[in-house]
């Protein structure tokens, strides 16, 4: 099916958070109303008159909205730990206080049901009293309702009196699972190939859920009675970001009765997927890009009773409606009278904005003449306080699998001036197409001035980047190298008046290249062993490792816990295994045990807690390792024999008109020249990396055995350098580590 997506209406409203926007059903027409709930606090219904969106009611402003909610011709949004309800009428029918001492930010209703959940804790209302609840050790992403006919594995009760469409309360955790909760426990958990962002229930198909990934996957899982199975999954092989909002419809029709897939992302991509049925892999059908990370998206009959609107929300604050085109009248003159009338709108729009602007400002200026005119009232001093800018900063920092490093993204409202990135560890920083920001290195580095290191600049340095004028979304990649751990600071200047600064900091594990993933993965592996016995506590275990590993829980709900964690870039596991006075880590790396030992034994150090330290180290480790960077190697040696014969072979086949003549391995290079050449561009770093993963190897190795080797690592560095096959490196490798 082919779907064209053409730019119809839009609207401003404020920054908004995940999921805050949605359609109300008409009893009048048959069009639907868009509902959206902003961080001021204030609700919006908009409405269409003559096909031009305008705002039917607008509630007062309050604190700022988390989720919102639609059921039965009614609206739903929690802000802060309250939940409000609007009737189509703008009439305030409900609202609720919740003991919850988090922000609301998810929430579903259904009847007299209220189903909430915060960072760490999922609650239940029945009729407004609060019900047991349910507190998880990792963060709570997502929160929906899942109808499971005869109710999800594990769930205790009697569920041959319970009602097919009555949805059960669905976790997404940030420890890679699905879990449903009833009252206080788990009584089923699905885990997941990647920490899940969003949830999205499918109507038409019982027991089936989509999700979406920090990593930009989109799959579908369907519960039974007899536990889950992974419909499908779609790869992210351009790239994109992580998925932000997912919705399911019939893009024919505006329906909810589809199996159409529509994916919201964060680096501002919409995607439209079709498929013909729940089970059957959708395929992409039609992708647009808007400058701001996308936050809701929903379809329907909105702006005409004819023409189905894709509608999209993005963190900025854009309602934006696309028309699909396969519903448009496609003769020439009806393209034109839509882009003309599209133009129009926009014209419109630009004035306002351009009065607004005006009118803020001459506010402001009024403002700052009277504090100049008395410097000395306290009075005016206080007014001036109550106006500075309260700029609210939409950041991630996520480890990439596909290219083992962090994706730094910073998004605002308003226009970015400078981002200032400071780090106290050793890392690397590659500009992306969305830095939109050029760099300035000062060399000056002080005790006071966090110290940065930057492949292109090995001097300790400051990275400042200048943001281009109307610039709102800033990000960069940032290359860690296993080791050491420290603290990545940034801080952030929008273009605002008065001028102020947001910092944000973010931690740089140790094992930064470690991912968490499912505990039953196979340990046969596992001959290394570490086991740490002292006076300590669970918490500060946990607390501890928290330093080595990014990904771990923001808390532990149990005094036994057990986590598995892999290196996206070796393939190697570690398990961790830790009680009050116990720890105890099994991996198949020396150097992933002797970075675990160095860290807590730091940690542990720092805050005068007396650890005794047991390890077992077996050599046949080593071996598993090397065959396990064998492919790095030969992915290394064979791009350089690529870009090598790039410019050979153009020259050879500069005066011929067939490229026939060359073996089809020639032919690809001439191809894939460019995509070659960006590729080698960056070979450099992941040559050092990889030559210092096998030099922390030897001498991590060789130290458990109580031998000083740093003497030989010349020696080894240029078995690396001088190797251009990989299983003669490999076996020169083993032989050097055996000698």
């Amino acid at each position: 099916m082919e779907i064209s997506l053409i730019s119809k209406w839009s609207l401003e409203v404020g920054p908004l958070a995940s999921q805050t926007l949605d359609l109300l059903p008409s009893t009048s027409h048959k069009t639907n109303k868009v509902v959206v709930a902003d961080k001021s606090g204030a609700l919006s219904c908009i409405d269409f008159k003559r096909g031009k969106p305008v705002v039917s009611f607008k509630t007062p402003d309050g604190p700022a909205a988390n989720r919102l909610f639609v059921v039965d011709n009614r609206i739903f949004f929690a802000a802060s730990n309250e939940v409000k309800g609007y009737k189509k009428s703008a009439r305030n029918f409900y609202n609720i206080s919740t003991f919850m001492t988090e922000p609301i930010l998810s929430l579903y209703i259904f009847d007299n049901q209220l189903h909430l959940a915060g960072e760490h804790v999922y609650s239940h209302y029945i009729a407004n009293k609060e019900q047991p609840y349910y507190v998880c050790s990792d963060c709570i992403v997502d929160l929906v309702g899942v109808c499971v006919p005869g109710g999800p594995k594990g769930w205790m009760g009697t569920e041959s009196k319970r009602s097919d469409d009555i949805p059960y309360p669905l976790l997404a955790c940030g420890d890679r699972a699905l879990r449903f909760a009833q009252g206080k426990t788990v009584v089923y958990e699905a885990s997941l190939s990647s920490r899940p962002t969003c949830l999205c229930p499918v109507p038409c198909a019982s027991g089936v859920v989509l999700y979406g990934t920090t990593c930009g996957r989109v799959g579908a899982v369907q519960f039974s009675t007899e536990g889950h199975a992974l419909l499908w999954e779609l790869d992210n092989p351009e790239d994109l970001g992580s998925v932000t909002c997912l919705r399911v419809c019939d893009i024919a029709s505006g329906t909810n009765n589809g199996c159409d897939v529509l994916v919201g992302r964060e680096c501002g991509t919409l995607e439209v997927y079709t498929a013909e049925a729940v089970t059957e892999t959708p395929v992409k059908a039609v992708a647009v890009k808007e400058a701001s990370a996308i936050v809701a998206v929903v379809a329907g009959l909105v702006s005409s009773d004819k023409i189905v609107d894709v509608v999209v929300a993005t963190y900025a604050g854009l309602v934006r409606g696309y028309a699909t085109m396969d519903a448009v009248d496609e003769a020439p003159e009806a393209t034109h009278s839509l882009y003309m009338e599209r133009l129009r709108l926009l014209q419109n729009d630009i004035a306002e904005l351009r009065q607004a602007e005006a009118n803020q400002t001459a506010q402001m200026q009024k403002l700052l003449s009277s504090v100049q005119a008395q410097e000395g009232d306290t009075k005016t001093a206080a007014s001036i306080s109550d106006v500075l800018p309260t700029v609210d900063v939409r950041d991630s920092f996520v480890l990439n699998e596909r290219d083992a490093s962090y994706l730094l993204t910073i998004e605002l409202p308003v226009s970015l001036n400078m981002v200032v990135i400071t780090a106290d560890v050793p890392v690397g920083v590659v500009e992306t197409a969305e830095t939109n920001a050029t760099l300035r290195v000062s060399a000056e580095s002080t005790s006071e001035t966090p110290q940065f290191a930057s492949k292109d600049n090995p001097s300790l340095v400051q990275l400042t980047f200048e943001c281009r004028p109307g610039t709102t979304r800033f990000q960069v990649r940032v290359r860690t190298t296993e080791g050491e751990y420290g603290t990545l600071g940034v801080s952030i200047f929008p273009h605002v008046t008065p001028k102020v600064c947001c910092q944000r900091r973010y931690v740089i594990p140790a094992l930064s290249l470690h991912h968490r993933c499912a505990g039953d993965t196979d340990t046969a592996s596992l001959r290394d062993r570490l086991q740490l016995l002292g006076e300590f506590a669970s918490a500060d275990m946990h607390a501890w490792l928290g330093q080595c590993f990014a990904g771990m829980p923001g808390r532990t709900t149990s005094e036994a816990n057990e986590i598995m964690f892999r290196s996206i870039y070796v393939g190697t596991y570690v398990k961790c295994k830790y009680t009050q006075g116990s720890a105890t880590f099994e991996a198949d790396n020396p150097s992933t045990i002797a970075i675990i030992r160095d860290t807590v034994m730091q940690e542990a150090t720092s805050r005068n807690v007396p650890i005794r330290i047991s390890t077992t180290v077996e050599d046949t480790s080593v071996h598993h390792v090397l065959q396990l960077l064998a492919p790095l190697f030969d992915h290394h040696h064979t791009l350089a024999a690529q870009a090598t014969a790039i410019a050979p072979l153009k020259e050879l086949v500069a005066h011929e008109s067939s490229v026939g003549f060359l073996t089809p391995d020639q032919q690809y290079i001439l191809q894939h020249a460019d995509e070659i050449k960006a590729a080698h561009e960056h070979e450099p770093f992941h040559v050092a990396r990889l030559h210092g993963i096998v030099g922390r190897l030897y001498v991590d190795f060789h130290q458990f055995k109580g031998q000083d080797v740093t003497g030989n690592l010349e020696r080894l560095s240029a078995i690396l350098q001088n190797s251009t096959d990989t299983p003669t490196l490999i076996d020169a490798l083993t032989n050097f580590f055996d000698a």
